[in-house]
């Protein structure tokens, strides 16, 4: 009778750490009500079977993240299944700017593809390269930023995935914590299924972002070919 209940016990204990588990991670433009700068609805569908790097940037690190994002996009625009995203973190704008700021983003964008054309056509890149076109999300909620930053892998973000049911003074405190970690460059790799694979902090490491998906879009190396003794 004790061993049978114990048995019942322990069978219920795993039950319910079994569900307690985590998902799956997934991806984080999955379910956000997002628009790109036409106002066309940005869907995770768009980010299957690529290899995305998803800038995340602000008014104060635009500037860093379009000089850093030329040079990514110089490199790598042209390799079959890249995928390039600017999230620009605009939480902070208020809603009757909006008009205004758009049009700023669009002007800019607009002046810096001019300029990686240029690029382009003196280093004689094929049309593939230059006909691709990256994706600009205006993030006005930070939303989609804050999905990044909770899905990132370095520890320091980890942060972000606090349980936000907390008192005034914790949720003053979260925000301080927070507030250096969000005043960067922000470079995620994203990887087929749209899953977080590596993020990675500021112009410096731009070398090791173009590396790294590189490496990605050549997928795993080939296993060795298994030959049976007869």
């Amino acid at each position: 009778m004790f061993y049978a209940r114990c048995r019942r016990y322990l069978t219920i204990f795993f039950l319910v750490c079994l569900l307690a588990r985590p998902a799956a991670a997934a991806s984080p433009f999955e379910g956000v009500a997002a628009q790109d700068l036409d106002g066309k609805p940005v869907t995770a569908e768009q980010f299957q079977k690529k290899i995305t790097v998803a800038v995340v940037a602000d008014r104060t690190t635009a500037d860093a993240a379009t000089q850093a994002g030329a040079d990514l996009q110089f490199n790598l625009r042209g390799e079959p299944g890249f995928f390039y995203v600017v999230v620009l973190n605009l939480r902070d704008i208020p809603g009757i700017a909006h008009g205004l700021v758009l049009g700023l983003i669009k002007d800019k964008a607009k002046s810096a593809e001019q300029d990686l054309q240029k690029r382009f056509a003196l280093a004689g890149k094929d049309l593939t390269a230059r006909q691709q076109r990256p994706l600009f999300i205006p993030d006005w909620d930070g939303e989609l930023a804050l999905r990044l930053w909770q899905n990132s892998p370095l520890p320091e973000f980890a942060i972000f995935r606090k349980e936000k049911l907390q008192s005034r003074f914790e949720r003053e405190r979260t925000q301080r914590e927070e507030q250096p970690l969000r005043e960067h460059v922000h470079f995620f790799i994203l990887g087929p299924d749209g899953e977080v694979k590596a993020h990675y902090l500021d112009a410096g490491a731009v070398g090791t972002v173009i590396d790294k998906v590189r490496a990605l879009l050549k997928g795993p190396p080939p296993s060795p070919a298994v030959s049976s003794a007869k």
